[in-house]
């Protein structure tokens, strides 16, 4: 039954896509009850309004690419937010391409598949078409599925994840030779 309905959740239509890009997403039935007021999600990482964030603390333009390495002992919650605090510094700085080596971040377990799926809604909200976001995280963080990185392509955001910071970069660099935009989930886009 959780398969299913993680399975409306990830096949939602976004209405943020094409020339209506920015305005939204289309949450199903099932998420608004998941994340009403009166009933919180378990594991929830977004909330519907959303508030600047600020530079973080590390964060480098390398080549023309952003670059940001948290670290840190944190909740998922914390690493989720980092993230998307990495991804609005990229837009910020005009940056198309981002790597994000979250290998640092220590203190939680590896998330389930509705955590990932917030989070990558997250991610793209912030994203708003305009990063293309490498993740490198550590092997057991990584879902075989690469849910996250295809419920990011669905709403409009180039991601994936990977288990070293080379292959990452060598997706970046192969995106920008071609500037192709492959679909989430495959390392070798050629």
């Amino acid at each position: 039954m959780v398969a299913a309905r993680v399975a409306e959740l990830a096949d939602a239509p976004d209405l943020g896509s094409g020339a209506r890009k920015g305005i939204g997403v289309q949450l199903p039935s099932l998420a608004l009850e998941l994340l009403s007021p009166s009933r919180p999600a378990e594991g929830h990482v977004g909330h519907p309004l959303r508030f600047p964030v600020a530079e973080p603390s590390g964060f480098v333009v390398e080549g023309g690419r952003g670059v940001y390495r948290p670290t840190g002992f944190v909740s998922f919650e914390k690493a989720v937010e980092l993230v998307r605090a990495g991804i609005a510094a990229a837009r910020g700085h005009k940056v198309r391409d981002l790597l994000v080596d979250t290998t640092a971040l220590v203190g939680f377990a590896s998330p389930n598949t509705f955590q990932r799926f917030l989070a990558a809604v997250d991610w793209a909200i912030e994203a708003r078409g305009g990063v293309r976001l490498a993740m490198v995280a550590r092997p057991e963080m990584i879902d075989p599925e690469k849910i996250g990185a295809v419920v990011a392509t669905n709403r409009g955001m180039v991601s994936d994840i990977f288990p070293t910071e080379e292959e990452a970069r060598a997706w970046l660099d192969h995106l920008v030779r071609s500037d192709d935009t492959p679909p989430a989930g495959h390392a070798d886009p050629s």
